[in-house]
């Protein structure tokens, strides 16, 4: 069984204002909180509808500013191994998308920041063994 830990996470009216196939400009509490919550222990995976030279503009984007992804448009190996096979959807426990039913950045934000940390729970763990 998967740990609850795998967040989705569009580009596009998410990270950055939505201006495609131009980069808008970016969000930079919400950029900084998912630089936070990566930190916590959490995979993050860039689902989005960019392909070619437009993704790489974008995920470069994300490098540059320190947001390394864990997966690009397809889903982490361990959930392939644990699943059997690669579906076409991305496979993920929470998804970050603006065209969700109910989408509201601030709430996001909040989720977020209430996140436990991963890291810290695993180290208790370990000393509690």
């Amino acid at each position: 069984m998967t740990n609850q830990n795998v967040i989705a996470v569009d580009l596009d009216g998410v990270l950055w204002e939505n201006v495609w196939p131009n980069i808008g400009m970016i969000d930079w509490c919400l950029f900084n909180t998912l630089l936070e919550t990566q930190s916590k222990g959490y995979r993050l995976i860039a689902n989005t509808c960019r392909t070619g030279d437009k993704l790489k503009e974008a995920i470069d984007q994300c490098l540059i500013r320190g947001l390394r992804f864990d997966a690009v448009n397809e889903n982490l190996p361990e959930r392939i191994e644990e699943f059997g096979g690669d579906c076409r959807k991305i496979s993920a426990d929470y998804y970050i998308d603006d065209k969700s039913v109910g989408y509201n950045r601030d709430r996001v934000i909040e989720w977020l920041n209430g996140l436990p940390d991963l890291r810290k729970e695993q180290i208790e763990k370990n000393d509690n063994k």
